[in-house]
């Protein structure tokens, strides 16, 4: 039975199973007729009693706790505050003596309240009913058999704090007419004499009106958030401004009397007016200004910010070329002898607007260069703006949007026109005095250039089309490295400061002449990059040729075809495996210390994990934004990788003062995880399984400069705490796929359709049917 009560047992012949019980008589005659014994037993279960403290929240918590809630499962006699037992950090807390009630409108939930006056000071507190000699029965006689308990935490309330917002833009070229201050609880106390502001050292007077018109307001509507207004007069003089709130003497404090004891600060910069606008307006195609080059080139200055349409503000330029040949842009802001806050934009349309090109970041600089190969002779349309402002319509005047800054910038344009002659004089050199260049025939294997590391890094100089084979010449260089080791190889032509007409083409050979790696086009560039580890100890082969050359036998020299360029290049090889390959390698190098700056994506310290780690000791507070400062690293991984980020600064054997707090974002700079304090410490640590194959990017700051742009420097704010770290990386890799190279196809005529090789066709067939036109079916072979 399911529940207590009467119940009824029938006995009957069979055949007389439909009666009522209710009804005497209403059954039908039976088969049979006879006597019979009835036993019945009854088995009556012991009955159980148990209870719970239904769980304190929010835990921990700032604030007491006034009530708690005892429910039990079924009502009971004998529960009493004797039964009760509440300490705190271990120590008995009395509830006799404090006014505490314990009632209940169905003897099942009970309420413990009053305890306000009890749980109110900071610690870790418990609560427990202890079963044993407490009395406590239910109806059906069964007593309390096992101890309840409830655990909770009070943490003392964080000091009264104070933040002024950054004021935004900075630097700007306008007057700041509110600035908002917010602390992290409602105060009073605050008036005008709290603050101060100077300009470039320089007191300017808040309170008294003097030449600035009328006093600045001090205005809020909720005591939390208050808004220094009516500042425009007192601001828009050029020059470094600082506000400062001084806690000391202020008398401000929050609503429970607790005084303020930290300052804050914000500075911002006024710039002085721009020149004035001699190219503007050009904000669109039909008013760009012209361009004359003098010997294939020419240089101008100019500001963004300085038309109409102000930090959404975009020059134009049209330049006229006679013939195909490739255009060199380069935007100089960041990097002018005074430097310039203009993060600028660069991008190249053609006559109808159609873009052709785009940069925005160099060569790990904020400013912009790109290099194109023109088709043909025409007007073309070169457009500068702010980082932010990408994606207006040259066609149409102020279609962009504000831009993140403006400033003055010099813009080099430079020409150079394909040339007809078959072997054209290689052009002006790479950049003063460069390194040695390989002595010719080194177009195979067998002659290649023996390179010679010095500290994991060798700079080398060449030339593509002094050789035997002209336009399809190829220089080889052979490198020692040890299995495991990564090299990178970098060929600078088109951004040489002598620009060169090559267009490079790189690859990568083992011992037998068998391609590992190749690259064309890097970073927006027509200049070449790869970088590679090797999974075996020996030699291997790096080939530069020109674009259009890309399929010659490492063996054989001469064996490529005519390439579309060429001229001189420097290539910079670097790798992380031991300094003399023929020894032993030893211990491994200690942790990289990076260089500033790395407070973005694009110049993010490289991160390169050897047998499953990586580790870097770093500081944050010694770049250009002192305690905003970020340092960001970037890391190379395969799909299912599972990366461990753990950061030592409060743990190391000589503790630092850095609070740390950790993010990590994919190529994009799209944050995928992050944290703060790790297990009690203010160290931090994450771990994460990336997804796919890909390029990370690892941020390290500290705790209060949490919401910086990973891709813009000096995006966040000032952190609470600066100091050393010791960044550890651990990466749990999969097995990585094998790699494929589709060949056959000369670089001027690629496939009208793409075929995507997976690793299930690794064994495959060609199916019937396929065509140079079309597409291949691949029968998988099982």
């Amino acid at each position: 039975m399911s529940t207590a009560g009467t119940y009824y047992f029938g006995i009957s012949s069979y055949g007389n199973s439909s009666y009522d019980p209710l009804i005497a008589g209403s059954g039908r005659i039976g088969a049979t007729s006879g006597s019979y014994e009835l036993s019945v037993v009854v088995d009556t279960p012991t009955p159980t009693l148990s209870g719970d403290i239904i769980d304190v929240s929010p835990d921990p918590r700032l604030d007491a706790v006034d009530a708690v809630t005892i429910a039990f499962s079924a009502p009971v006699t004998g529960f009493d505050l004797a039964d009760l037992a509440l300490t705190r950090d271990g120590n008995p807390v009395s509830l006799s003596e404090a006014g505490v009630t314990l009632t209940s409108s169905d003897s099942i939930r009970w309420t413990l309240a009053d305890l306000t006056g009890l749980t109110g000071d900071p610690g870790d507190y418990g609560l427990v009913l202890a079963a044993d000699g407490s009395g406590i029965t239910s109806d059906e006689g069964a007593s309390l058999t096992a101890d309840i308990t409830e655990t909770w935490t009070v943490n003392p309330p964080p000091a009264l704090s104070v933040d002024i917002l950054d004021v935004s833009p900075d630097p700007r070229l306008d007057a700041v007419d509110r600035i908002s201050v917010t602390f992290n609880r409602a105060v009073n106390g605050v008036d005008l004499s709290d603050f101060s502001l100077r300009r470039d050292g320089v007191d300017v007077p808040l309170i008294d009106p003097g030449d600035f018109g009328a006093a600045v307001a001090l205005v809020t509507d909720d005591l939390i958030t208050w808004t220094l207004a009516d500042l425009a007069s007192r601001t828009a003089d050029p020059g470094s401004y600082e506000l400062l709130l001084t806690a000391e003497g202020s008398f401000i404090s929050d609503l429970a009397g607790e005084p303020l004891t930290s300052d804050a600060s914000d500075t911002w910069r006024v710039l002085e007016p721009p020149p004035p606008a001699a190219f503007e307006p050009n904000d669109a195609i039909a008013t760009a200004a012209a361009l004359t080059l003098v010997d294939g080139q020419t240089r101008i200055s100019a500001f963004v910010g300085d038309g109409t349409y102000e930090r959404a503000d975009v020059d134009l330029y049209a330049v006229d070329v006679s013939a195909a040949g490739t255009i060199l842009l380069d935007v100089d802001a960041r990097s002018l002898a005074e430097p310039s806050q203009l993060d600028s934009y660069l991008r190249l349309f053609d006559a109808n607007g159609r873009q052709l090109a785009q940069n925005d970041d160099t060569s790990g600089s904020l400013d912009s260069a790109l290099a194109y190969e023109l088709q043909s002779s025409g007007t073309y349309y070169v457009g500068v703006s702010a980082y932010g402002n990408m994606r207006y319509n040259p066609l149409v005047e102020g279609s962009g949007r504000n831009g993140r800054s403006t400033g003055s910038y010099e813009l080099f344009v430079r020409f150079q026109e394909d040339s007809t002659d078959p072997d054209p004089d290689p052009g002006p050199g790479p950049d003063p005095d460069p390194p040695a260049g390989p002595m010719e025939p080194n177009d195979s294997i067998a002659t290649a250039t023996a390179v010679v590391f010095d500290s994991r890094q060798a700079v080398i100089a060449g030339t593509i089309g002094d050789g035997a084979y002209g336009r399809s010449d190829v220089d080889l260089f052979a490198v020692e490295l040890v299995a495991g080791t990564t090299i990178e190889i970098d060929v600078d032509a088109r951004t040489l400061a002598n620009f060169s007409a090559l267009d490079s083409y790189l690859r990568l050979f083992d011992a037998d002449g068998n391609e590992l790696a190749q690259n064309d086009d890097a970073f927006g560039q027509l200049d070449s990059y790869l970088r590679y580890t090797v999974a075996a100890r020996g030699t291997y082969y790096v080939g530069i040729s020109s674009y259009g050359n890309s399929d010659y036998e490492a063996d054989t020299a001469g064996s490529g075809r005519r390439g579309r360029t060429v001229g001189d290049y420097v290539v910079t090889m670097s790798h992380d495996g031991p300094s003399d390959p023929g020894s032993d390698p030893g211990t491994p190098p200690p942790p990289l210390d990076p260089a500033e700056p790395n407070d973005s994506t694009a110049t993010a310290s490289l991160l390169t994990v050897v047998d499953g780690r990586v580790q870097a000791s770093g500081t944050i507070g010694d770049g250009e934004y002192f305690g905003a400062d970020v340092d960001l690293y970037e890391i190379s991984l395969w799909a299912g990788s599972a990366i461990l980020i753990d950061i030592d600064a409060r743990s190391l054997a000589t503790p630092s003062t850095l609070d740390s707090y950790l993010r990590l974002f994919d190529a994009t700079g799209r944050q995928l995880a992050r944290n703060d304090d790790w297990r009690g410490s203010l160290d931090s640590r994450l771990s994460f399984t990336v997804q796919v194959t890909g390029t990370y990017f690892i941020g390290v700051s500290s705790y209060g400069n949490s919401r910086y742009d990973p891709t813009v420097d000096g995006s966040g704010r000032s952190g609470r705490t600066t100091g050393d770290y010791l960044l550890t990386v651990d990466v749990d890799a999969p097995d990585r796929p094998s790699t494929m190279t589709t060949m056959g196809f000369p670089d001027e005529a690629p496939p009208t359709h793409v075929v995507e090789l997976l690793r299930s066709a690794a064994f495959a067939t060609m199916g019937a049917g396929g065509n140079a036109g079309g597409r291949w079916t691949l029968d998988r072979v099982r």
